[in-house]
């Protein structure tokens, strides 16, 4: 499932046009999870890590909008998420897109064919690390805290300030898990 389109207006504050890309990515990434938990297609993965390349370049971009306190721990965690979907997108372009023409231009070569079954082989690993990812207390925690961040920049944490605002984030996430 591919980002849906995003509008934004000049009458947007640097906070509002913040939260209208963070959702955007946010919605896209969690649109291709299921896919990607019951699915072998590798596009649900790619999607997902899309997503998440896109926050993860808007975070700097909107620095002095974002709590401190807040700023390393979701870069931290985006990144973590990143790097447990990586492998299985990078053998799933191997063994989907590199090794089939490869194996087309040479039908007998059992080198190749035994390559390819090895790397079918470690998809599957790092499509099953990926899973494990997916369905981890820390992703949860992860994608609860954020969603939790992104409701309170607006509604919660201008009246309860910063620090009361992270006591009630993690009491919040805390109960939900």
């Amino acid at each position: 499932v591919k980002a849906a389109a995003l509008e934004l207006t000049r009458e947007m504050s640097v906070k509002q046009a913040f939260q209208a890309i963070a959702w955007n990515c946010i919605g896209h990434w969690t649109a291709n999870q299921e896919g990607a938990l019951l699915s072998n297609e590798p596009e649900n993965i790619h999607q997902i890590r899309v997503a998440l390349r896109r926050l993860r370049s808007l975070l700097p971009q909107f620095k002095s909008a974002i709590p401190r306190e807040s700023y390393a721990d979701i870069v931290d965690e985006l990144k973590w998420l990143a790097n447990a979907l990586g492998p299985v997108r990078n053998w799933d372009v191997f063994v989907t897109q590199t090794l089939p023409p490869i194996l087309k231009q040479f039908p007998g070569d059992q080198g190749l064919k035994d390559v390819y079954h090895e790397a079918s082989k470690a998809q599957a690993a790092a499509r099953n690390d990926a899973h494990l990812a997916l369905r981890s207390h820390r992703y949860d925690r992860m994608l609860l805290s954020l969603g939790t961040w992104m409701i309170g920049l607006i509604v919660v944490m201008p009246v309860l300030g910063h620090a009361t605002w992270h006591a009630y984030r993690d009491l919040v996430v805390q109960e939900a898990l």
